[in-house]
């Protein structure tokens, strides 16, 4: 799902609609348009799961939701990796692709 999302390929809203499978590209938050962006730094379905994901990456913020996706190459590979599974945490605990 990690790779989906860095691909716009996921079935977040925004994705779908951008490949004509859903008739809007809106979150179910009612807040905003559901991209990649929203679902991992804003949405407020997933507050818990984010402030999660937060103190395991706490060392190397501030986090894009670009960062979040595709790590720094600032960082070590150690680093990223840190960053990548608690990216792929968060996607697990939201359910939201379930």
């Amino acid at each position: 799902m990690h790779t989906r999302i860095r691909n716009c390929c996921s079935n977040l809203n925004a994705d779908l609609h951008r490949n004509n499978l859903s008739g809007s590209p809106n979150c179910r938050c009612g807040q905003t348009i559901e991209n990649a962006e929203h679902y991992l730094l804003q949405c407020l379905q997933f507050t818990t799961q984010r402030i999660r994901m937060f103190h395991a990456t706490r060392p190397f913020h501030s986090l894009s939701a670009h960062a979040l996706l595709f790590g720094k190459s600032s960082l070590s590979d150690e680093d990223n990796l840190t960053i990548f599974i608690a990216v792929q945490n968060f996607i697990k605990d939201t359910g939201r692709f379930t």
